[in-house]
């Protein structure tokens, strides 16, 4: 098997599970999972962003397998504003009835639904017992956070990884995620307007997905990319925004392109980030990072401006991992970011130990690459992607900095966040507009 072309999905189920990627990828398109929408999703972006959301992801993580229920225009609506990134696959009938349901908005649900619900900056998805909470519009995040987080509950559930998922109450706030009590946060008044976008990958095209959501005034925003890599087989499961259609082109100018309908305005650099890397003059000074690296994130770091930065875990037992960081920080960029290499003990376990390998390589080098290989799912960037944008929309409302922030999609509860007071210096190297301009 070609490493660069081993599913970054189905390798979760070849090594917790030993099946082959065959295995996993037919059990994974057996699975069904169908997404409820009521009239909600026609009137409210945040209810329209977690509908979708819920469809992009879903339709990678179960291939064949997502079902749409509305009524024809809803339908015809929903496939229309995304059916050129992946998801005219979905069908009002499946070959077998849905594991899974997810409900949005006013609609019908099934016993075993999960309902997605908002209210201001804070997402809730659980059980529908629980009801829906008042789907106050004031942060979009919230519904991209939302769908997000009810397929990781299945994927979680399907898996199994997580045996409570599905089957319980999960509520997060952008405005104040170390609370306990979610909170709705403020209204929207002002959102980022220039930024870089750093690695166009599997969080990159999660960043863009979701700052397409914020209610930026039409001719507003600019978004300078970066990536030099070309949209390979492989990332048409991770990437959002990555179809068969785009497949061979540059990363930079299928998230261009796509950027560019939306209505956000880019402009593209095509190289590595290495220690030359700054930023200068009129360029943006907000750096958000979707790098996989270390050492390009100490080079970013020392561009010259402020970095916000996601990591995600990339193996079985940890890829839903989220680590936030900003940097200027309190620690340096290696305590942050530790480029101190250590042996790959557990690649090295599973190329020798999980039968799953004996077949996928003849040689002990190959089985060891392709155990090396990361994993990754496109809700885990998804989410990731609200906590990195949503730090901007704090400090611009006058919210709190949250320098450090780590969860576990298996256990939200144990989302931990270190934060502390808004001060004024940490917008004065921002670009910001009003919602109100014209």
């Amino acid at each position: 098997m070609d490493v660069e072309q081993f599913s970054r999905i189905d390798k979760i189920m070849v090594d917790s599970a030993g099946l082959s990627p065959d295995q996993s990828h037919a059990r994974r398109a057996a699975c069904r999972l169908d997404v409820i929408c009521g009239p909600e999703v026609l009137t409210s972006r945040t209810a329209r962003a977690a509908a979708l959301t819920a469809m992009l992801c879903a339709r990678r993580c179960f291939p064949g397998g997502v079902s749409l229920s509305a009524t024809p225009t809803i339908r015809a609506a929903l496939l229309a504003e995304i059916g050129d990134v992946g998801v005219t696959g979905c069908s009002d009938e499946t070959a077998t009835p849905a594991h899974y349901a997810i409900v949005i908005g006013t609609a019908l649900a099934p016993s075993n639904a999960l309902r997605v619900t908002f209210d201001g900056w804070t997402a809730r998805v659980g059980p529908d017992a629980g009801g829906r909470l008042p789907e106050t519009e004031r942060c979009p995040l919230a519904g991209v956070l939302a769908g997000a987080l009810a397929v990781s509950e299945a994927f979680l559930g399907f898996a199994d990884i997580e045996p409570t998922a599905w089957r319980r109450k999960i509520a997060v706030s952008l405005w104040a995620p170390w609370s306990d009590a979610p909170d709705v946060g403020p209204q929207l008044a002002l959102v980022p307007s220039r930024a870089w976008l750093i690695g166009l990958g599997h969080l990159g095209q999660a960043y863009a997905w979701a700052y397409s959501w914020l209610p930026v005034p039409k001719g507003k925003s600019e978004l300078w990319l970066v990536d030099d890599e070309v949209i390979e087989k492989v990332n048409l499961e991770t990437g959002l925004l990555s179809t068969s259609g785009v497949r061979g082109q540059y990363k930079t100018r299928a998230v261009s392109a796509w950027l560019e309908r939306q209505g956000v305005r880019t402009r593209i650099l095509e190289r590595r980030v290495d220690a030359q890397f700054k930023v200068t003059g009129k360029e943006p000074r907000l750096l958000i990072g979707g790098v996989d690296e270390n050492r390009v994130r100490h080079h970013l770091a020392g561009a010259g401006g402020v970095l916000v930065d996601a990591g995600l875990g990339n193996r079985a037992d940890n890829f839903e991992t989220i680590a936030v960081r900003t940097y200027p920080n309190e620690r340096t960029p290696e305590e942050l970011w530790p480029t101190v290499g250590s042996k790959n003990d557990f690649a090295e376990r599973l190329a020798r130990e999980n039968p799953a390998y004996q077949n996928l390589a003849d040689d002990e080098c190959g089985r060891l690459r392709l155990a090396e290989r990361s994993v990754g799912v496109p809700f885990v960037g998804s989410t990731a992607a609200c906590f990195v944008w949503a730090h901007t929309l704090r400090l611009l409302h006058g919210g709190a900095h949250v320098s450090d922030l780590k969860v576990r999609l298996s256990d939200p509860r144990s989302l931990d966040a270190f934060h502390r007071p808004f001060s004024t210096s940490d917008v004065e190297l921002l670009d910001c507009v009003p919602i109100t301009s014209e």
